[in-house]
């Protein structure tokens, strides 16, 4: 199960006033402040080449397609990019979306339309991003629970289907826990008509030997490595690659069967042209620039020990995201003033399936330096000198 219950308190969280970022420092209200927080974790959305790529589209193509790829909202910036992306991943094709969420309503949809075997039930981790389960059921499909990351539990619902198509679905790193999805065990017990579908959103570009996903870190890739056509990925572009829409990688004859048949891919307006552009172009600087998922893991690193005076302890999570827990709102307080002081902007939060209370999320990029971490370090350890019953994770 989760590590904290849903939350309880719908009540939203002040708005930041960022006016200008360089994807770590930002301005926020007139003032310079280094950003823990986010999941530009690359630093590609400031890329001079991502940036530049965007430019030149957006004057190729303006800032919008018009209409849905399958009428005359295609463009030579969608195609190359989904051949770019499916190369990057491994994968046999990729079809590009408007965004994560709507990937996930693509992919699930055309598995519920598939001819012969159409997919009617859903086994789903208990901890996976809203937006699966929620495409389940916009699917049609009925939706099963399974405890995170229990193979066990989900052997046990795959079993009660025998005979019929069955989906598992589960993200492959799962935020900000820091969990890894046992992808290849799930695989394992699919039967050979069942599918394994895994939302990527914090894995692609980051897990893995070099970075391509969780697919990559599991083997089960459909290029040279092991090809299964069961596997299908999801992923937004937006926090690793740090640009913006969305992707589903899978078969050729999935993605085919998805142009053809996915109304939430029939039926919407694409990514604009020139945000695909920067997206494959991003995803070609990853490709080029492999130091960058190096400096990341370094950066997670100091970022633990930076950590450690708010109780986290130092683990071998994928992600350099940690979150920092307290009932206590003084407690909170003292947080947010003693990084205020030190240049340092971490907001409390909120968000769907966290914790009842404002908590902090910590994440650094590869594109932070030591000293900025350790700005980070030297203010929690005044801020948490006289702790309230905290606890951090």
């Amino acid at each position: 199960m989760p590590s904290w219950p849903p939350s309880a308190d719908t009540g939203s969280m002040p708005r930041l006033d960022i006016t200008r970022t360089d994807g770590v420092t930002v301005i926020h209200e007139g003032e310079p402040r280094v950003l823990f927080g986010g999941c530009n974790y690359l630093g590609l959305a400031q890329h001079p080449r991502v940036t530049a790529a965007l430019r030149d589209a957006i004057d190729a193509f303006g800032v919008s397609s018009a209409a849905s790829r399958e009428t005359t909202g295609d463009a030579a910036p969608h195609q190359r990019l989904e051949r770019t992306a499916a190369v990057f991943a491994g994968f046999g094709d990729a079809v590009a979306l408007p965004e994560g969420y709507m990937a996930n309503l693509a992919a699930l949809s055309a598995l519920a339309a598939l001819h012969d075997r159409p997919v009617r039930t859903a086994l789903v981790d208990v901890a996976s991003h809203a937006s699966v389960p929620h495409a389940a059921i916009a699917a049609g499909m009925s939706v099963e629970h399974y405890p995170i990351c229990d193979v066990a539990s989900a052997s046990d619902l795959v079993k009660r289907r025998v005979g019929e198509p069955v989906a598992i679905l589960t993200d492959g790193v799962f935020a900000p826990e820091g969990r890894r999805a046992p992808i290849r065990e799930l695989l394992d017990l699919l039967p050979e008509d069942g599918w394994l579908v895994i939302d990527d959103c914090h894995g692609f570009g980051t897990v893995g030997a070099r970075g391509r996903g969780s697919a990559e870190e599991a083997g089960v890739t459909h290029g040279p490595g092991e090809p299964d056509p069961r596997v299908i990925v999801t992923s937004t572009l937006a926090k690793a690659i740090g640009c913006y829409g969305g992707v589903v990688l899978g078969s050729d004859a999935f993605c085919e069967h998805l142009r053809a048949s996915s109304t939430p891919y029939v039926c919407t307006t694409p990514v604009p042209p020139a945000l695909a552009a920067a997206a494959c172009e991003s995803l070609l600087v990853h490709q080029d620039e492999p130091e960058r998922v190096e400096r990341l893991r370094a950066n997670g690193s100091l970022l633990a020990r930076a950590l450690a005076p708010a109780g986290v302890t130092p683990d071998d999570r994928p992600l350099p995201v940690h979150v920092i827990l307290s009932e206590c709102s003084e407690e909170r307080r003292r947080i947010s003033q003693a990084c205020e002081r030190r240049g340092i902007l971490l907001p409390a939060i909120r968000y769907p399936g966290g914790p009842p209370h404002p908590y902090f999320r910590v994440s650094v990029s590869s594109a932070h330096t030591q000293e900025q971490i350790s700005m980070l370090g030297d203010a929690l350890s005044e801020a948490c000198a006289h702790a309230c019953g905290g606890a951090a994770g």
